[in-house]
C-alpha cells in the first residue's frame, strides 16, 4: 500500500516535469499517460498473480506436509493397535472396534494425498520418479484399509455367532482377508 502511494506520487511527480520541460501537444502528453498508466497496471496485475500463484503453492505444500504427518500419526496408532493384539477372538474384537475410526481418518488421509500428489506431480516434474513411488504407496494403503475395514465389519458378524461357529467363521472367511492383506507387502 505504501509502496503504490509512493509510485503514484513518482508518477504524478515526473508527469508535471513532462509537461514543464517538455511543453508538446497535448495528444503526447495523453499517450505517455496513457502508456504509463498501462505499465503500472501490468506491472500491478503480475505481481499480484505471481504473489498469488506463490501463496496457492505454499497452502498446497503445508496441506501436502499435514496429510503426510497425519498418516503418519494415525497409521502409527493402527500399527501398534494391531501388533498388541492377542490371539484370541475377543482381543481381535476389542481391537478392530478400536481402531474403527482411525481406519475411517486413514482412508479420508490417502484419498487426499493421492489428489495432491497427482498436482505435485504436475508442478514439479523433476520429482516424477518419486511421486510416481508415493502415489504407489499411497493406492497400496488404500487397498489396505479396504481389506481392514472388511475385516472389521466380518469380526462383528463373527462376535454374533456361538463359539465353535466364531473359529469356523475366522478359519474360512477371516483367514482369507488377512491373506490378500498380507500379500501387499509380498509376504
Amino acid at each position: 500500500m505504501i509502496g503504490t502511494a509512493i509510485l503514484v506520487s513518482k508518477t504524478r511527480n515526473t508527469w508535471r516535469d513532462i509537461i514543464s520541460i517538455e511543453p508538446e501537444t497535448e495528444k503526447r502528453h495523453r499517450r505517455t499517460l496513457r502508456n504509463g498508466t498501462i505499465i503500472a497496471l501490468l506491472f500491478f496485475t503480475a505481481a499480484a498473480l505471481i504473489g498469488a500463484g506463490i501463496g496457492k503453492n505454499r497452502d498446497e505444500a503445508i496441506q501436502l506436509s499435514t496429510d503426510l504427518e497425519q498418516m503418519k500419526t494415525i497409521g502409527s496408532r493402527i500399527s501398534k493397535a494391531r501388533n498388541l493384539v492377542e490371539a484370541s477372538i475377543p482381543s481381535y474384537t476389542r481391537m478392530y472396534k478400536s481402531i474403527g475410526e482411525d481406519v475411517d481418518d486413514l482412508e479420508a488421509t490417502f484419498e487426499s494425498l493421492k489428489t495432491e500428489l497427482a498436482i505435485y506431480d504436475t508442478k514439479f516434474p523433476a520429482q516424477h520418479q518419486t511421486t510416481t513411488d508415493s502415489i504407489a504407496s499411497v493406492e497400496q494403503g488404500l487397498k489396505r484399509m479396504a481389506l481392514v475395514k472388511k475385516q472389521i465389519a466380518l469380526m462383528k458378524t463373527i462376535e454374533t455367532l456361538s463359539s465353535d461357529d466364531q473359529i469356523t467363521t475366522w478359519r474360512t472367511s477371516m483367514m482369507p482377508l488377512l491373506e490378500q492383506e498380507d500379500a501387499l507387502n509380498g509376504k
